[in-house]
């Protein structure tokens, strides 16, 4: 109220006043001064326009650098924080002037905190009746802002799981460095806001696989850390990008090799992404082995961001490895320059050769290797002596021990699993295996045997071969009748070229 001096007789002279703005509301209708001669007051009621109230914020702490990030809306309208809201000393307390609020109006302050959760960020409010707040009003949270800061190494760098608040409220996530941040719920409802009081249970769940698990909010823009809490951890390795189905270099397996001994084999047929548990978090990197038809060395593989991150495989397979081949069979000799009556003669024959195989490391090149074979075979050969002249057909009269040596550079080329092909070139000798021979076969034949081998793998050691092979160099020794004299005879080197038919085993290590 505001009293008004005249120095005038009222009763001759009218006298009003009113108010035109500025720090009281401005009126539309004057005030009369009322009284005698005597009576030299107006009196005049005032309203102000608006005054300084309190406000305390359940959470978190304002300082002038966040003034930038602080809203405020009384009555829906909207408030200047430079001018109408009093300095920010970090205290919680917010003081703001507020406006007069008219009768049938709802009364009501509104505060958004925007930026991280770490920094407080929210949505506050509060009501009260009749045009004034109280001198201090406590607000309430309307929309909370959290963080949940994962366990290092096992999850995700880019992506958050869901989080969801007691009834039901929703969070949005944003991933920013290594937390997410989350404010619930995401839209606030002016009309009729949820009203959010800590301590409240946060409900997580997240994909690949599907797991939940549950924490505690003591205070908005709390950090949280739980995470599958007596759940398994998973994380994955990405194989996208391995080439799994080359013949020769297929990889059927990832094995995974623990601490106490133990291995894991996850397979890989049709899969790109491998989901691999662990006991709890941790960044401890992985004994990981890949299985297949090659041989892989065992690797130490990171763990980043839940992901598992593999070498390519053919950077750890073995480049060299060794094979034992065991096959048996028959040869046929074949005597072009032969009487007719001498039959092509056909013998037992066994072969064994150790070989070191070396296969390149590019997939491209991984169906093609190359070996290195040394061994021989041991059988029978033959000669025609003088007990069978006169014999048709003419069969050799004795069948000594013969010895072959080979040294056969060949290559191997894996067709479809299982089956691969070789072919080999072996250069060497043969002789017989008893000195005593000699003058009946001979003492030495230097021997080019050219071979051609099928080969069905039944595992990854072990092999069916079938095999052709042909020896080129080597003699006959065959006592003959002299054209001349049939009652005379010769010795003579028929020329042989040796067709040899085997099947075996072939065993790799």
């Amino acid at each position: 109220v505001v009293t008004i001096g005249v120095e005038a007789d009222l009763r001759r002279i009218v006298v009003t006043a009113r108010s035109l703005g500025g720090h009281y509301e401005p009126q539309r209708r004057s005030v009369r001064a009322d009284g005698g001669g005597d009576n030299k007051l107006v009196v005049l009621p005032l309203a102000p326009r608006c005054q300084w109230a309190d406000f305390v914020l359940p959470s978190g702490r304002l300082r002038e650098r966040d003034r930038g990030r602080l809203g405020v809306r009384v009555v829906d309208d909207a408030v200047d924080v430079d001018t109408c809201v009093g300095p920010l000393g970090g205290d919680g307390n917010l003081r703001v002037l507020v406006p007069r609020v008219e009768p049938g109006r709802q009364a009501g302050i509104a505060v958004a905190i925007a930026g991280a959760g770490e920094q407080g960020s929210g949505h506050f409010g509060g009501r009260w009746d009749g045009p004034w707040p109280p001198p201090i009003q406590t607000l309430k949270a309307h929309q909370i802002a959290f963080v949940w800061r994962p366990p290092e190494c096992v999850y995700s760098e880019t992506s958050c799981p869901r989080a969801e608040l007691e009834a039901g409220i929703t969070c949005t996530a944003t991933r920013a460095g290594d937390a997410c941040h989350y404010v619930c719920p995401e839209e606030v409802d002016t009309g009729d806001p949820v009203v959010l009081a800590p301590p409240l249970t946060v409900r997580f769940e997240k994909e690949d696989p599907r797991q939940r698990w549950t924490d505690i909010l003591s205070r908005v823009g709390q950090t949280l850390g739980s995470y599958v809490t007596g759940d398994t951890v998973y994380v994955h390795a990405d194989i996208s990008g391995w080439r799994k189905d080359i013949p020769g270099a297929r990889i059927r397996h990832l094995e995974i090799l623990g601490a106490d001994g133990s291995a894991r084999r996850f397979p890989l047929a049709g899969v790109e992404r491998v989901q691999i548990p662990l006991p709890g978090p941790t960044c401890e990197p992985l004994r990981a082995k890949a299985i297949g038809d090659r041989v892989y060395e065992e690797e130490l593989a990171p763990i980043r961001g839940g992901e598992v991150l593999l070498d390519a495989p053919e950077r750890r397979a073995r480049i060299m490895t060794f094979n034992l081949l065991l096959a048996q069979g028959g040869t046929l000799a074949l005597l072009p320059s032969a009487p007719p009556e001498i039959d092509d003669p056909s013998y037992f024959v066994v072969l064994g050769q150790l070989a070191a195989r070396f296969r390149p490391r590019k997939p491209k090149l991984a169906r093609l290797s190359g070996e290195l074979r040394l061994g021989g075979t041991i059988g029978q050969w033959g000669f025609y002596g003088t007990e069978s002249i006169g014999d048709n057909p003419r069969r050799t009269d004795k069948t000594p021990i013969w010895v072959r040596f080979l040294f056969e550079p060949a290559i191997v080329v894996d067709i479809v699993h299982p089956v691969s092909m070789s072919a080999g070139l072996g250069i060497g000798g043969s002789w017989p295996l008893r000195s005593e021979d000699v003058p009946d076969v001979g003492r030495f034949s230097p021997i080019l045997a050219p071979s051609l081998d099928a080969r069905f793998a039944v595992r990854r050691w072990l092999s069916l071969v079938l095999q052709a092979r042909m020896v080129f160099g080597e003699r006959t020794l065959a006592t003959l009748e002299s054209p001349a004299d049939p009652m005379m005879a010769e010795r003579a080197a028929l020329q042989t070229y040796s067709l040899a038919g085997l099947y075996g085993l072939l065993v790799s290590f």
